[in-house]
């Protein structure tokens, strides 16, 4: 069985929208992390269902930046959409919502 690959997806933030830069290589095992420069990143799985499971087996819909990197579990041709979110150091939480439904992105998992 091949060494699991590590994606480090950095969430860039250009004054409105947090968006995260996805790999096309994404495949079960690999690890994922999400950071970014602009602040601490909250990614919500809410549609579809998430890449990523607990223990238990259940969905593990939000992951945030502090979180030790994830192993993906679960394939999807069609993918796992994501809702994005970055803390400002000021403390401000800016990213997916009415006015910004660019701040998120598509897991395509092999």
């Amino acid at each position: 069985m091949p060494t699991p690959t590590h994606h480090e997806i950095n969430v860039t933030f250009d004054g409105t929208h947090a968006v995260p830069v996805l790999t096309s290589n994404l495949k079960v095992p690999d690890t994922v992390h999400y950071s970014s420069a602009a602040g601490d990143v909250t990614i919500e799985f809410v549609e579809n269902g998430s890449p990523f499971v607990d223990g238990a087996g259940h969905d593990v819909t939000m992951i945030t930046s502090a979180m030790p990197p994830m192993p993906l579990s679960k394939r999807s041709a069609t993918g796992f959409a994501c809702r994005c979110f970055i803390t400002l150091a000021s403390g401000t939480t800016v990213g997916w919502g009415p006015n910004s439904p660019q701040s998120g992105g598509n897991h395509i998992v092999k």
